[in-house]
């Protein structure tokens, strides 16, 4: 299978993901405001190649771009929502690795949601999700080699250092799991 695509139909019934805490959902226009709270905050967006927005029609642009991926692909980064509140407190999800062919298993969360399991709960949804719902046969993800939190998620994952790259003109730390190779148990 190209890894760059899906196979036809396997996204169709899928609208949200939910573990425990979380549900995931595609964005709504409504979302701007909450997500430009998180975006525009400095130690947040520290390791983010593109930086914190600065206006939040920096935020809806990232948001139209998330719009336009789940419409080709059927998936895209989605609001990260506490399901005792309804809040939303971030984002994660799937997009196609610029150049392609992988798709990058991506989250970020406002500072104080930090630190208590949330960026391991909806990555091991959306690790699901991507074999299971999606059928993809490959998902990596990439960090920073000093941001050590987010590489540290990758390995409780069960994902495995592939290698140093550059990523979005960032030196990265690339890790990845394949279909054949999860832990299913």
């Amino acid at each position: 299978m190209d890894l760059g695509t899906v196979p036809a139909g396997r996204m169709k019934n899928l609208v949200t993901l939910e573990s425990p805490r979380l549900r995931m959902r595609p964005f709504v226009p409504a979302d701007a405001d909450a997500v430009f709270r998180y975006r525009s905050h400095a130690e947040v967006m520290r390791y983010i190649p593109s930086g914190a927005d600065e206006t939040i029609e920096d935020t809806q642009k990232v948001l139209d771009g998330y719009r336009e991926h789940q419409e080709k692909y059927g998936f895209s980064k989605w609001a990260v929502v506490l399901q005792e509140t309804g809040e939303l407190i971030g984002d994660s999800g799937l997009l196609l690795l610029e150049d392609g062919p992988d798709f990058e298993l991506g989250y970020r969360l406002a500072r104080e949601y930090w630190g208590k399991g949330l960026a391991t709960e909806c990555g091991g949804a959306w690790l699901e999700a991507a074999f299971s719902s999606f059928g993809l046969e490959r998902v990596v993800a990439f960090a920073h080699p000093d941001n050590a939190a987010p590489i540290r998620v990758m390995t409780k994952l069960g994902m495995r250092f592939e290698r140093h790259a550059r990523f979005y003109g960032m030196d990265s730390v690339l890790c990845s799991l394949d279909a054949a190779d999860r832990d299913v148990s």
